[in-house]
């Protein structure tokens, strides 16, 4: 599991301070290390995902 305590829900890094409603409407890209993350959690053998 990976966590990414300083992004939003939408994986982006909001200044502090900003409004729930504000951090919806950042115009900034999305974090590209959760992207990783997310494509090497996929990529696990299926014994990792205890289907076997």
């Amino acid at each position: 599991m990976s966590r990414f305590p300083d992004l939003t829900h939408f994986y982006k890094i909001a200044p502090p301070g900003i409004t729930a409603m504000q951090s919806m409407a950042l115009e900034t890209v999305s974090d590209p290390a959760v992207a990783e993350h997310i494509a090497q959690w996929v990529q696990r053998p299926a014994r990792a995902w205890n289907l076997m």
